[in-house]
């Protein structure tokens, strides 16, 4: 459940619980898009163009590297640089954007995870850093955005018919 971005996101969910990229709901769709994307792209990228051979980018920088054939090693360069781009698109495209979550979907299209079961489990780690997120700036005094707005709009709601 433990990937890079994880300590990404905990900073911002921590250090900027009010930030737009710090909203629970940001994150969580974020990083989904980003895994799906990037588990697809390695899957039509790598595994249906570059053949047979299941390695990852971080065997490209192993000895056994020599294995794979050159004329699919940019296929290893595609996939990542392609996702990427579609991850960043699809954030900004539904206003979840939350910038930790590019490399989620880093972790997919370079092949360190290949299955498509494990967005479960990275998903699941995201759950669980989004409830000790939620419990520990609660504790800490800080509500959710979400909480916030709604509290402010039934404020002036409540003020306006008053007058």
């Amino acid at each position: 459940m433990l990937f890079p971005s994880l300590g990404a996101t905990a900073y911002v969910l921590f250090a900027h619980p009010h930030e737009h990229q710090g909203q629970f709901k940001n994150t969580f769709f974020s990083h989904l898009m980003a895994a799906v994307i990037g588990w697809a792209t390695f899957y039509v990228i790598v595994q249906n163009q570059g053949g047979e051979h299941q390695f990852n980018a971080l065997d490209i920088l192993q000895p056994s590297a020599s294995s794979i054939p050159v004329s699919s090693l940019w296929l290893y360069v595609a996939s990542p640089a392609i996702a990427t781009g579609l991850t960043l698109a699809a954030m900004v495209a539904t206003r979840t954007e939350h910038s930790p979550a590019a490399s989620t979907a880093l972790v997919f299209a370079l092949g360190i995870f290949q299955h498509a079961w494990q967005i479960g489990i990275v998903m699941a780690g995201v759950v669980i850093l989004l409830i000790c997120g939620a419990v520990l700036n609660r504790f800490a005094g800080f509500e959710p955005e979400s909480i916030k707005h709604n509290e402010d709009a039934k404020i002036t709601e409540n003020h306006a018919h008053k007058i």
